[in-house]
């Protein structure tokens, strides 16, 4: 009975994180991303990924609890807004975060439009379970969904 309750209450505590935002915007005439991965520590460690955010998420994200969260972003290049990008895992190995994200493909039938844009997730994670200092290095990994 009591391995069930554990497995019930960490079911329910899983994943650790909190979306902040994630969305699939057209690139407006912005230099496309390529597919990368993020960790801030601070809002202005925010600064390198929130002008491919939409900017009421850029602003959710910069408003982020800072001293018990870590944000981390994940953002992919495809068509939109057929695409969504959610964040699945993190791994943390010495100085290396490991994010991988699912980039879920749309229903059979969807029409999508020929323009790129990068749909992207953002997380809030708390600091305990990213470890101190922050990673050095940010590996993405892919997974295709349905």
């Amino acid at each position: 009975m009591r391995v069930l309750a554990l497995a019930l209450v960490s079911a329910l505590l899983w994943p650790p994180w909190q979306t902040v935002a994630q969305g699939s915007p057209l690139s407006g005439g912005k230099p496309r991303p390529s597919a990368a991965a993020f960790v801030a520590g601070t809002p202005a460690g925010t600064s390198r990924f929130t002008g491919f955010l939409l900017p009421a998420d850029a602003t959710a994200v910069r408003r982020a609890d800072f001293r018990s969260k870590v944000i981390v972003a994940a953002i992919l290049s495809a068509p939109t807004p057929c695409y969504k990008t959610e964040i699945v895992g993190l791994r943390r190995a010495r100085k290396t975060l490991i994010v991988t994200a699912a980039r879920h493909e749309p229903p059979p039938g969807t029409v999508c439009i020929l323009t790129l844009g990068w749909p992207y997730h953002v997380i809030a994670v708390p600091r305990t379970i990213i470890g101190r200092p922050l990673p050095k290095k940010i590996i993405l990994r892919i997974e295709r969904r349905p």
